[in-house]
């Protein structure tokens, strides 16, 4: 087995790379991602709040499957929430008041926040925990919780500030890391993104 790559500038302009051509096997999903970021991610940050249909498209980006529990919104509901959440500055409340939003969990609050401010916010899942973890960023097992995120988002931050790159930039590098150096995938060849989420 070949060693874990140490985080560079080199590896970064590698894995960039490596998950623009991982996504444009899948054209539908990538041109998903791309309204997100573009279109959905910009009416969130101008209203600060989301509506029922930025919620449905932001849970479907990388969960095809939307929990049941997602019809029990309505409008007023998601508005009011998310509306608090993006008032707050203590980062904690913020990721946890969004997950009061039936059918959104610690990831998908994740997503709501990074799509909304990508400088700032990656996604939390568990290929970035264990790349992170692999560069000694993290020490501690993945989790669900709020201080699991507060250690990845601090441990992201740090990363984003030393290579001058965004948290949609880390996600990306996170992600293609992971499938590269540690499952050893052709990026080249098309594998279902949700399986690793």
């Amino acid at each position: 087995m070949t060693k874990f790559p140490k985080l560079s500038q080199k590896l970064i302009l590698e894995a960039k790379k490596g998950y623009h051509q991982f996504m444009s096997e899948d054209l539908i999903k990538l041109d998903h991602e791309k309204k997100l970021y573009d279109v959905v991610g910009i009416q969130i940050k101008t209203k600060a709040h989301i509506t029922l249909n930025n919620l449905f498209e932001i849970l479907k980006w990388r969960q095809p499957a939307l929990p049941g529990h997602f019809k029990l919104n309505n409008e007023k509901r998601v508005k009011e929430i998310s509306k608090y959440a993006y008032k707050t500055q203590d980062e904690e409340i913020r990721v946890a008041v969004l997950t009061l939003i039936k059918g959104v969990g610690l990831p998908s609050a994740t997503r709501i926040l990074s799509i909304s401010n990508p400088e700032l916010y990656p996604t939390y899942h568990k290929m970035g925990w264990l790349v992170l973890k692999k560069w000694n960023f993290l020490e501690e097992e993945y989790g669900l919780n709020t201080n699991k995120w507060i250690q990845y988002l601090n441990s992201c931050r740090t990363i984003m500030e030393k290579y001058s790159i965004s948290g949609r930039e880390l996600d990306q590098i996170l992600i293609a890391t992971y499938l590269k150096h540690n499952l050893n995938i052709n990026l080249q060849k098309f594998v279902p993104l949700d399986e690793f989420l």
